[in-house]
């Protein structure tokens, strides 16, 4: 058949075939797209407002900008003034303590609503998430009450009143987990390794919550899991360091594999005979660059400016969780770590200006990114 008569096909009796074949192949490439477009879509749908909500409530509190103007207030109505201008809005007062429990109450305000505007697909990680947060607060309580403190509670009246007011009045370790033990939750007898339990679980419960999330945020959720067991493991090492804990006795507290941290660097870094070569070792992360400006002598070493610089990196990981997975569950992961990261961050500058503490020294124990 010549070109002629090809062309005669076409736009004569062949034309309906023609249009047949343009009208399936059209068909199936707008199939091809849509499946293949759709789940993303519904889930960039799914998570519109509760992102147009996070943009709108302030970033500026984990700004190092903002700490940094923070730091130099003169005093708690100046501090307060400040904390207005990125709506905290709270009661002018010359006490700590009230301004302290106005921020908590401004940082559960800011969770419960999250909680509230969460897409039904990001429900488990959510609810997983703030599991974690009692348990970081039963820890702190555990601390306490080794160093000859009560409980601070003033978190935990918020985030769980009934574990609060059950475990106000403890004088110490053995009091305290005979009391959470009458709430169903066992702890063992060693109080690092009841800290280990807590963290296990908790940890636990965020793995899962990565399989029982919309597949199409498993990814993201995990990586954040990941990270989070990174984080831990480290702060974890390097408090058993400080005790004197024996090294295979810190490796078997460990909270296994995360994003960077292998079996392989578990085991190096539990095996550092020193702080130093811990920070040595994470080089080769993304901890490493932080950890740089700490100072490796003995007389000027400081445990907290170490654990500082580690949440200052892990914060930094997961802002880049929020830029790569911006339009889905991104800036949920973000806003969930930085709202507790905030209430830490202001409750140091609350109490750093009320002592009068340095600015460097503020500055040093703050988390920005």
């Amino acid at each position: 058949m010549d070109i002629n008569n090809l062309l005669q096909w076409f736009l004569g009796e062949g034309l309906p075939y023609f249009v047949l074949i343009i009208v399936l192949l059209a068909g199936l490439f707008v199939f091809i797209f849509i499946t293949t477009l759709f789940p993303t879509l519904r889930t960039i749908i799914a998570f519109a407002y509760l992102n147009s909500l996070i943009s709108v409530l302030t970033r500026k509190t984990t700004s190092k900008e903002f700490l940094e103007n923070l730091s130099d207030s003169r005093d708690m109505t100046e501090l307060i003034q400040k904390l207005r201008e990125v709506n905290i809005n709270i009661e002018l007062s010359e006490d700590p303590a009230e301004i302290e429990n106005a921020l908590v109450e401004h940082f559960t305000n800011n969770l419960r609503l999250i909680e509230k505007y969460s897409p039904e697909i990001s429900k488990p990680f959510v609810d997983a998430f703030m599991k974690v947060l009692l348990v970081e607060e039963l820890i702190k309580a555990i601390r306490s009450v080794l160093r000859g403190f009560s409980p601070d509670i003033t978190i935990l009246r918020d985030v769980s009143p009934k574990i609060a007011k059950h475990i106000e009045n403890v004088k110490d370790f053995h009091s305290l987990r005979a009391k959470l033990i009458e709430l169903g939750i066992a702890l063992p007898e060693d109080p690092v390794e009841a800290e280990r339990t807590l963290m296990v679980e908790a940890i636990e419960k965020l793995k899962e919550s990565s399989r029982l999330v919309d597949e199409s945020i498993s990814n993201a959720v995990l990586e954040f899991v990941l990270h989070y067991k990174d984080f831990n493991n480290i702060l974890l090492i390097l408090r058993g360091k400080a005790l004197g804990l024996d090294s295979t006795y810190i490796e078997s507290l460990t909270l296994g594999e995360g994003m960077y941290l292998n079996k392989w660097l578990l085991h190096r870094l539990s095996e550092s005979g020193s702080l130093d070569e811990i920070m040595t070792e994470l080089q080769g992360t993304p901890y490493g660059q932080e950890l740089r400006g700490i100072s490796t002598t003995k007389k000027e070493r400081d445990l907290s400016l170490i654990e500082a610089a580690i949440t200052r990196a892990f914060f930094k990981t997961i802002i880049g969780l929020e830029h790569k997975y911006s339009l889905t569950v991104g800036p949920l992961l973000r806003y969930l770590l930085s709202c507790r990261l905030e209430l830490r961050n202001l409750r140091l500058m609350v109490y750093g200006i009320a002592e009068k503490l340095p600015r460097d020294r503020l500055m040093q124990l703050a988390i920005y990114g």
